[in-house]
């Protein structure tokens, strides 16, 4: 059992080196550091978003077109009063309603708000 410990003590022993730490130079630790920073991070980040959204695609000049659709569908029972008097019911009543538009818009002018933006 003592030779146990013995052979795992400088089997431990001979590779307790191999932990320690590397030495780095203030370059080094300053580079490291404007690596990992977030904020810079988030700058470029940022920069490089700004640079993709500057595009005609993305300006606002160009028109937009939009498309709407709808239908109703009632199937009803009522009852009817008529100007005589009358009164009559109507069992199983149908009304349908469709409806289409659509839309364009493009802006003629807007105070050189898209250019002095751009």
């Amino acid at each position: 059992m003592n030779i146990k410990i013995v052979f795992f003590s400088i089997v431990f022993l001979l590779q307790a080196p191999m932990f320690a730490q590397e030495l780095i130079t203030p370059e080094k630790a300053v580079s490291l550091a404007l690596e990992n920073n977030y904020g810079i991070k988030i700058a470029k980040t940022d920069v490089e978003i700004a640079e993709n959204n500057a595009d005609i695609l993305n300006s606002g000049y160009l028109p937009t077109l939009t498309g709407n659709a709808g239908a109703n569908y009632n199937l009803d029972d009522t009852e009817v009063g008529f100007s005589d008097g009358t009164n009559r019911v109507l069992n199983g009543a149908e009304s349908s309603s469709y409806n289409v538009s659509v839309d364009l818009d493009y802006t003629l002018f807007d105070g050189l708000g898209e250019i002095l933006r751009l």
